[in-house]
């Protein structure tokens, strides 16, 4: 019966990418803006 461990990759201490998670971060406040402020102003009724 042969067992994962020796296959195991050695594990790596990365950096956060600041600029994806700049971009998520806007995004998704984006995304909850356009979702207030729709439901505020009833949607498809708004000019």
């Amino acid at each position: 019966m042969q067992t994962l461990a020796d296959r195991e990759t050695a594990a790596e201490i990365k950096t956060i990418d600041t600029i994806g998670l700049t971009l998520l971060i806007v995004g998704i406040g984006a995304l909850q803006i356009m979702l207030d402020r729709g439901k505020e102003l009833d949607w498809f009724n708004s000019t």
